[in-house]
């Protein structure tokens, strides 16, 4: 069975909170004896209204030891929330807004990353403002190889 066209979707959500830094961690386990999973791109949305225009969020998805893992999305300035785009509005392969509390940029086409099964990813999820920042689904998509 061939499962060069089978989506795998791996999210986590961010529980409404005060800004700051959140780790969370999802396994990657073997699936139909494959050898790896080919991360082919990210997401993210948020699914809560927010009360501030001021909020943004920043994150970094790596996968092995916690705080030595290797890379594999990451976005290099904070993207806004409330100025980005609609409440639930879904961002696919949007980062590196052009400064920090910018809307994300436009959509890239993200290298594919080989990760090991059997392993752990990482999402860490920086967020920054004033007031509550709302909840927050992260997450990668893919294949099994």
């Amino acid at each position: 069975m061939s499962r060069d066209h089978d989506i795998t979707i791996i999210e986590k959500r961010f529980a409404a909170a005060a800004a700051g830094t959140v780790n969370q961690w999802a396994s990657l386990p073997n699936v139909d004896s494959a050898l790896a999973f080919l991360a082919e791109g990210f997401f993210w949305y948020y699914e809560t209204a927010e009360a501030n225009a001021d909020n943004t969020m920043d994150f970094n998805i790596t996968y092995g030891p916690v705080g030595t893992g290797t890379t594999i999305f990451t976005n290099a300035n904070p993207n806004g929330l409330l100025n980005t785009g609609a409440l639930l509005a879904l961002f696919t392969n949007r980062r590196d807004a052009a400064s920090s509390g910018e809307a994300a940029a436009a959509a890239s086409d993200p290298a594919d990353v080989r990760i090991p099964v059997n392993t752990q990813l990482q999402f860490t999820l920086v967020t920054a403002g004033t007031g509550t920042i709302p909840a927050i689904v992260l997450g990668i998509y893919g294949k099994y190889i």
